[in-house]
């Protein structure tokens, strides 16, 4: 048996060469990078070996990313020809081929990384592409640039040595095949399927390059204060390919400002003053007549907080006591505006005065923006600057950019104890009560509140008539208790709800619709329109599509515009979802041809009379 196995044996050890020798060269890369950049590390850091051999250790792991990429589809073609125990030199001149286009080409983008990063202080990216209208220019400063000589040295050698041993460990691998060419039982291919299966499953894993909710993102190489180390570990070709990806979403696209200087004239005319010269046009002077200090300083954000509930701006009852006591012994600015409709529009706005002009969120690219703001002032004058958040560091990417814009350290999910991981959506530390509602996630009606057991004792012997009042029917609890059960021993229903979930909403996207920044599987679709458009468009939708959404108008939501609401279950097919969008599609066509601008449809039974 062990003879009969060797086609497999020499095809997969031919693979695992070639995806070593890879990570190698992606290595040396990295290393004539370390050595030739001119920087200084801080003192701390100078001699902290340690330290630095992480950012190679993070490297190893992007760069297995990228090789995971290349390596997929030559595993594939290896696999099942070798369980049919076939072989033919034409496999092994396509991976070969293949092998060396790929990462040649992965080869040219590390090499250019060199210089690029030298010059600008960031890994490559897709900012790269607006040289291409200037192939002269660059050209001439490549080459006229003697010390662009040796990565161009390093970048052709690496090339011709990696095609010459490519192409000889093909050749050999193909002899070998050759040479034990038996037939194979039944059970030999059980062992070639369950191998390769199992390579297939590591590598479509490196791919997504780890366990978490989110696949790797460049946040994952950020892990101390340096700059020069936390951009170290990402792969070249990797923050390329991504960055080039985040530009052609759609929400990523060039937005027509005010030019430079009518921006701020304006600015200057609402602030009434015209800045410092050499620091800012809208700069200004504070003094103070107290001796400088330097307490700690806390922010708090709050999501979907409204200054109306608190008794300082007017409410009546005591509904946030511990915000109103804060509110009497800490710094209060009644002028200040946080833009933005997610997260994370609200912290580099609030954060780094930045107003949130745009759909693209800064954070989540592979390009991280730089910002001054409260983070690098407070940096400036001998803060140390912690961030602490709930969920994982990477969600938005958000590790890579707060590093990068100010803050010291980062704690989030990983960072605390393992029980006090609540779900996917991070931590929730000692919540004392939580609400909820049967809607959505179990498709009933009603709410619960959970708590400690004494308050709920609290709650029952003090609303006695409320809970008598507002009971759930018996049925409906019964349906709640069973929809609870059916989600806690079929997990597989959420991973299906959320394959429906993502292609539907890419489906939508592709096709032009706007569905804005969703993480749910309610999925909203914005239109412009008039209320009667939308309620005539529902109508159709619902009497001539069978197809059932909600929809939410003004007042809700400001005049013109118009949310339809589409909520998928685990219970809807990819049929269902193609007869969705296609459906979407036709109305939107009946919409911009005008055909829903008529009176609303009497829908009630002409017959009917109220006495």
């Amino acid at each position: 048996m062990k003879d009969n196995l060797q086609r497999a044996k020499h095809a997969f050890v031919y693979l695992l060469y070639i995806h070593i020798a890879a990570l190698l060269v992606f290595f040396v890369f990295r290393w004539v990078l370390f050595v030739s950049m001119d920087y200084t590390f801080p003192e701390h850091i100078q001699n902290d070996w340690g330290l630095q051999a992480i950012a190679f250790v993070k490297g190893l792991w992007f760069d297995n990313v990228i090789a995971c990429y290349i390596l997929i589809l030559p595993l594939v073609v290896l696999w099942i020809t070798s369980l049919f125990n076939y072989t033919a030199k034409w496999i092994y001149l396509f991976t070969g081929g293949w092998f060396i286009g790929f990462y040649s080409l992965a080869f040219i983008i590390s090499v250019s990384n060199i210089p690029y990063f030298e010059y600008f202080f960031k890994t490559i990216n897709s900012s790269i592409y607006n040289w291409f209208g200037y192939a002269g220019t660059t050209a001439g400063m490549i080459f006229g640039e003697t010390s662009y000589y040796f990565p161009i040295f390093l970048g052709i050698t690496a090339i011709v040595l990696w095609g010459i041993g490519i192409h000889l460990l093909s050749k050999r691998t193909y002899e070998l095949c050759s040479q034990n060419a038996k037939s194979i039982s039944i059970k030999e291919r059980g062992i070639i399927l369950l191998a390769g299966a199992a390579l297939v499953g590591l590598c479509l894993f490196g791919i997504r390059g780890r366990m978490g909710y989110n696949p790797i993102k460049v946040s994952q190489a950020y892990y101390c204060e340096d700059p020069f180390l936390n951009q170290l570990g990402v792969n070249p070709a990797f923050n390329l390919l991504t960055s080039t990806l985040d530009d052609q979403r759609k929400e990523n696209r060039e937005l027509a400002l005010m030019d430079g200087e009518t921006a701020i004239n304006q600015v200057q005319n609402l602030l009434n003053r015209k800045g410092i010269a050499d620091i800012s046009p809208i700069a200004r002077i504070v003094t103070s007549d107290t001796t400088t200090t330097h307490p700690n300083i806390v922010f708090i954000f709050m999501e979907s907080m409204s200054a109306k509930l608190m008794q300082a701006y007017g409410q009546s009852q005591n509904l946030t006591p511990y915000l109103d006591s804060l509110y009497q012994e800490s710094l209060v600015f009644n002028n200040i505006y946080s833009a933005g409709i997610h997260t994370n529009h609200g912290m580099y706005s609030t954060l780094y005065s930045f107003p949130t002009i745009m759909k693209r969120n800064a954070m989540k690219g592979s390009v991280i923006p730089v910002y001054s703001g409260l983070p690098t002032v407070l940096k400036d004058n001998g803060y140390y600057n912690l961030f602490f958040m709930t969920h994982e560091s990477q969600y938005d990417n958000m590790n890579a950019f707060f590093r990068t814009n100010g803050f010291d350290e980062i704690y989030a999910e990983e960072n605390y104890p393992k029980e006090k991981i609540a779900n996917h959506f991070g931590v929730q530390d000692e919540i004392d009560v939580l609400f909820n509602t049967f809607a959505k996630s179990m498709a009933g009606i009603g709410a619960f509140v959970c708590g400690p057991r004494w308050l709920i004792n609290l709650f029952r012997y003090n609303m006695r008539s409320q809970l008598y009042a507002k009971s759930l029917p018996m049925p409906m609890v019964l349906g709640a208790l069973k929809r609870l059960d059916l989600i806690r021993k079929h997990p597989e229903y959420k991973d299906k709800l959320w394959e429906i979930t993502r292609a539907l909403q890419k489906g939508l996207t592709e096709n032009g619709f706007d569905i804005g920044v969703t993480q749910s599987p309610v999925t909203p679709i914005y239109m412009k329109g008039g209320n009667e458009e939308g309620t005539n468009l529902i109508v159709d939708l619902r009497e001539n599509y069978g197809l059932f959404c909600s929809i939410v108008v003004y007042p809700v939501i400001p005049k013109g515009e118009i949310i339809l609401r589409v909520i998928p279950t685990a219970a809807h097919t990819m049929e269902d979802v193609e007869y969705t969008i296609n459906t979407f599609k036709s109305v939107r066509a009946k919409f911009e041809a005008g055909e829903y601008i008529k009176d609303i449809p009497q829908m009630a039974d002409p017959e009917f009379k109220v006495r």
